[in-house]
């Protein structure tokens, strides 16, 4: 439901999203070559219902709000699919959607409070881990799984600084609240494995761990689309799914190039159309 919402998207079937390598190469990726299928990925309320009942658990006795970017609009359509779905359960739960304000921090080296800037709740309580649940783009930041992978060790979890006051500087680390032994051992594992090529299974291990503890929970792997004329040729996509046109030609460019100048002089007399 959640994908046909966004329409550009696929259901997330683990962790690692598609176009991260297997080892150290592009010829095979991590995704592809996971066999395995997460029981908790899968859609069944009844079931849900059924666990939270064997575990004693009331969902009417919890609230809680799910954290979402109010200037996103495609990730408040799924913030608010998600909340129908736990208020279905029972759960007290809403959405709470924050975007920027007008800067306020006063700057002593200008000695001055510059009101040209905005502040951006979200990207701050994200930072700083002050959420119940938070829903963000989770981004590969490389090729290796290890990097989606590792942030849910603490001892890999990296320092967040609170820069808010430039005379203490607080790390705010492991903003995940995850702390697992099996998963820190293995990922301190996998990071003394120095052969790239074996470290993929263990990996794989890693991912498993996580989708069965879930402290975080994968819904969509983003998809980008294009349109383009038959008559382009020559443009490629990058690793990034950024269009290039370095090396593109298009037919009958003559006919394009006159038909744009005579739109641009119609329309646009303020600029200035150059060959």
């Amino acid at each position: 439901a959640i994908v046909d919402a966004v329409v550009y998207a696929q259901a997330a079937n683990g962790l690692v999203p598609t176009g991260v390598f297997e080892a150290g190469s592009a010829k095979s990726l991590f995704r592809d070559a996971c066999t395995a299928s997460y029981e908790f990925l899968s859609t069944d309320a009844a079931k849900a219902a059924s666990l939270l009942s064997e575990a004693g658990i009331k969902p009417s006795q919890y609230t809680f709000e799910l954290t979402v970017a109010a200037y996103d609009e495609v990730h408040c359509a799924i913030a608010d699919i998600i909340v129908e779905n736990w208020k279905a359960l029972g759960f007290n739960v809403s959405a709470k959607k924050i975007g920027t304000i007008q800067n306020n921090d006063y700057y002593k080296y200008t000695d001055t409070t510059p009101t040209d800037i905005c502040d951006d709740l979200y990207a701050e309580e994200l930072r700083k881990g002050a959420f119940e649940a938070i829903l963000f783009d989770y981004v590969a930041f490389s090729a290796d799984p290890f990097s989606v992978l590792a942030p849910f060790a603490k001892p890999f979890s990296g320092r967040g600084m609170d820069m808010s006051n430039p005379d203490e500087y607080l790390l705010t680390p492991h903003i995940t609240g995850y702390d697992s032994e099996e998963y820190n051992a293995l990922m301190e594992k996998v990071y003394a494995e120095k052969t790239v090529a074996n470290r993929a299974e263990d990996l794989r291990a890693a991912e498993g761990i996580l989708m069965n503890d879930l402290p975080i929970i994968p819904v969509v792997f983003n998809l980008s689309a294009t349109v383009t004329s038959s008559k382009l040729k020559g443009e490629t996509i990058d690793y990034y799914n950024v269009l290039q046109f370095k090396k593109c030609s298009i037919s009958s460019y003559s006919k394009y190039q006159a038909a744009g100048k005579a739109y641009i002089n119609a329309n646009f007399a303020e600029m200035a159309f150059t060959q």
